[in-house]
C-alpha cells in the first residue's frame, strides 16, 4: 500500500514538473461536494487526500451531502466546483452545465462504461420466478442506502418489461441480513448492487447455494453476476464555476493515480447511452422537466405571451364595458322609441275610432236617406194593395180568395220593410253583415220581383236568367245584395225620364273565378265630365238626389269582397258591373 502511494506521488510530481499550470493557483479555492449516499467513505477520503497533495497551493473545502435535491440546487447555484456523485445524478444535471472529468472503475468492473447495475436474487426452489414478468405483484426488497445506480437499473428494467405493480420494501443496508430474510420468505426477490454479493461473500459466509440470479446477463469486463443492463457508476463532475486550468489539473491527477487499496481507480467513461435510456424510461433525465408542464414553467417560458394575452384580455374587458354601455344606452333609446311608437299607435287607434265614429255619424244621413227611399217601395206597394182591397170591398165584388191573396202580398211587403229597418239598425250598431252562401240567381229574381211590384214602372226590365239556369253561388249578405240591385235598378230607371222607350237589361254570368251582374240602360249619352261625376263618390246627376246612393252601393259591395265598375253603354246610357268571388259549394 505504501509502495503504491509513493509511486503515485512520484508520477504526479513528474507531471507537475512538466506542467507550469500546477503552480498557477496560489490562494485559489476549490469547493468539493461529496454525495454520501453513493460514494464510499474510503473512496472520498483517498480522493481528497490525493487532491490535497497535488493541489497544495489550492484551498480545498469539502463537504458531504446525502440529499440529491440539495446537491442539484447547490450545483445550479454555482456553490460547487467539483462534485463526486453517481452517474445517474450527473446525467440529470446535463441542462445546467455539468461535465464529467473521470469515472471510477475497479478490478471486478474494469469497463468504465459498465460499472453500475443490479442483480436480482430469488430462492433456488422458487420455480415460479424465472423471468422479469414473474415479478408482477411480487414483493421486492432493496435498500436506498446502497445508492441510486442499482435501484435505477432495476426500475428501468421493470418499466421496459411493462411491469408496474411490484411491491417494494426498503430494508437496512446489510447484505447478509437481507439474504437471510430472502431465504426465510419475507419477500420474493432481493435487489443488490452489482458485485455487492461477491464482496460480502469474500468477507463472510453467505448461504448463496440456496438462491439464484433472476434473468442473469453475461457482460464483458464484469466478473460479477448481473440481471440488469450496466452503465457508468461513480463520476467526478466539474461545475461551470471550475476554471479550465484547474479542471485539467484535477482530471490529470485523478486519471494518473493508480488503484487504491480496494483496487478501484479513476478512468474515463465514453458511453452513457444505457444510463440515459434508463433515466428516460423513469422520467428522471435532464429533459424530464421539459416534458412536464407546470404553471411555473409556463410562466417562465411564455411570460411575454402571458403579458400580451393579459393586456389583450384587459383591452377586451374595457371594450366589453364600453360596448355594454353603448348597448345599454342604445337599448334605452330603442325602448323609449318603442314606447313612443306604442303611444303613437294608441293615439292613432283613438283617432281611428273617432274617425270611424264620425264616419258612422256621416253615414247616418246616408242610411236615413236610403232607409226612407227603400222603405218607400214596400209602403207604396202596401198602400196600392190596401186601396185595391178597399175598392173591391166597397163595390162588393171581392171574394174571400182575393182578399186573402191581397193580405198575403201586404204581409210580404211588410216583412220586406221590417228587414230594411233591421238592416239599418245593424249598421248603426256596427253589427256588420251576415254573410252566407247564397245563389246569386235567387237574389236577382227577388230583387227584380220587388222592383216590378213597387208601383208602375216606366222602363222595360229584361233579365236573361231563369229557374232552370245553373246556380251561381257567392258568399254574401242576401239582403245587402238586394238593396244594391234595387238601388241600381231604380237609378237606371230614373236616369231615363227623357227617353221615349226606356229599358233596363240585367245579365248574370261567371268566368270560373268570379260572378258578374251587369245592369245596362239606354239613358241619354253622357259626356266625359258627366261620366266622371256620376262615378265619383258622393256625386249624383239627379236634380233631387243627395249623392249618397252610389257611395253606399260601393261600400256594401266592397264589404262583400267584391267591386263595382262603371262604363258607358253602347246604346247610350250607363253600364254597371258588379263582381263577387265565385264559391264552389
Amino acid at each position: 500500500m505504501i509502495l503504491q502511494q509513493a509511486v503515485t506521488l512520484l508520477c504526479l510530481c513528474a507531471i507537475g514538473l512538466a506542467s507550469p499550470s500546477w503552480a498557477a493557483f496560489p490562494g485559489q479555492k476549490l469547493r468539493i461536494s461529496i454525495d454520501a449516499s453513493v460514494i464510499p467513505n474510503d473512496v472520498s477520503e483517498e480522493t481528497l487526500h490525493l487532491l490535497e497533495q497535488v493541489l497544495a497551493e489550492v484551498q480545498i473545502e469539502a463537504r458531504t451531502e446525502e440529499n440529491s435535491a440539495d446537491l442539484k440546487k447547490a450545483f445550479e447555484m454555482r456553490e460547487i466546483d467539483l462534485l463526486l456523485t453517481s452517474a445517474a445524478l450527473y446525467r440529470s444535471l446535463g441542462m445546467i452545465g455539468a461535465r464529467d472529468i473521470a469515472t471510477l472503475a475497479s478490478e471486478d468492473l474494469s469497463n468504465p462504461n459498465k460499472t453500475a447495475g443490479a442483480a436480482v436474487f430469488v430462492q433456488l426452489e422458487r420455480a415460479d420466478l424465472n423471468d422479469w414478468q414473474d415479478l408482477s405483484n411480487k414483493k421486492v426488497a432493496y435498500s436506498s442506502e446502497w445508492g441510486l445506480d442499482g435501484n435505477t437499473a432495476f426500475r428501468a428494467e421493470l418499466v421496459q418489461h411493462g411491469i408496474l405493480n411490484v411491491k417494494f420494501e426498503n430494508i437496512k443496508p446489510h447484505a447478509s441480513d437481507a439474504i437471510r430474510r430472502l431465504l426465510e420468505g419475507e419477500f420474493d426477490a432481493l435487489v443488490l448492487p452489482v458485485c455487492l454479493l461477491e464482496k460480502t461473500a469474500a468477507k463472510q459466509f453467505l448461504m448463496t447455494d440456496s438462491m439464484r440470479v433472476l434473468s442473469p446477463r453475461s457482460t464483458e469486463g464484469t466478473a460479477c453476476v448481473v440481471s440488469t443492463k450496466l452503465f457508468p457508476g461513480i463520476v467526478a463532475v466539474a461545475s461551470p464555476s471550475l476554471t479550465p486550468a484547474l479542471s485539467r489539473s484535477i482530471a490529470s491527477a485523478l486519471l494518473s493515480a493508480g488503484p487504491d487499496s480496494s483496487k478501484r481507480f479513476w478512468t474515463e467513461a465514453t458511453d452513457f447511452s444505457e444510463l440515459d435510456s434508463a433515466l428516460r424510461l423513469l422520467d428522471l433525465d435532464a429533459y424530464a422537466d421539459l416534458r412536464k408542464w407546470s404553471l411555473r414553467r409556463l410562466w417562465t417560458e411564455y411570460k411575454p405571451w402571458f403579458l400580451f394575452a393579459l393586456m389583450g384580455l384587459i383591452a377586451l374587458g374595457l371594450h366589453s364595458v364600453v360596448l355594454s354601455r353603448l348597448v345599454n344606452r342604445r337599448t334605452a333609446e330603442l325602448a323609449d322609441a318603442l314606447c313612443r311608437e306604442r303611444l303613437f299607435e294608441q293615439q292613432a287607434q283613438v283617432a281611428a275610432r273617432r274617425i270611424s265614429k264620425m264616419e258612422r255619424i256621416g253615414l247616418l244621413g246616408q242610411v236615413t236617406t236610403l232607409f226612407a227611399h227603400e222603405v218607400r217601395q214596400p209602403l207604396s206597394v202596401i198602400a196600392v194593395y190596401a186601396y185595391g182591397l178597399r175598392r173591391q170591398i166597397e163595390k162588393g165584388r171581392s171574394t174571400e180568395e182575393e182578399l186573402i191573396d191581397g193580405l198575403k202580398k201586404i204581409e210580404a211587403q211588410n216583412a220586406l220593410a221590417d228587414s230594411i229597418v233591421k238592416k239599418v239598425r245593424n249598421w248603426l250598431r256596427q253589427k256588420g253583415s251576415k254573410r252566407e252562401l247564397v245563389n246569386l240567381l235567387d237574389v236577382i229574381q227577388r230583387s227584380c220581383a220587388t222592383f216590378l211590384s213597387s208601383g208602375k214602372r216606366r222602363a222595360d226590365l229584361q233579365f236573361n236568367g231563369n229557374s232552370r239556369q245553373e246556380p251561381i253561388y257567392v258568399y254574401a249578405d242576401s239582403l245587402d245584395l238586394e238593396l244594391v240591385l234595387l238601388n241600381l235598378l231604380r237609378n237606371a230607371e230614373e236616369a231615363q225620364t227623357t227617353v221615349l222607350a226606356p229599358f233596363i237589361h240585367l245579365d248574370v254570368f261567371s268566368d270560373g273565378k268570379e260572378a258578374y251582374v251587369r245592369i245596362v240602360d239606354n239613358g241619354p249619352p253622357l259626356d266625359e265630365s258627366s261620366f266622371k261625376r256620376i262615378t265619383a263618390v258622393m256625386e249624383t246627376t239627379k236634380p233631387e238626389g243627395l249623392g249618397l246612393g252610389l257611395s253606399l252601393v260601393n261600400s256594401i259591395i266592397e264589404a262583400q269582397g267584391g267591386r263595382i265598375k262603371f262604363t258607358q253603354s253602347e246604346v247610350g246610357g250607363l253600364s254597371v258591373t258588379l263582381s263577387l268571388p265565385l264559391v264552389q259549394p
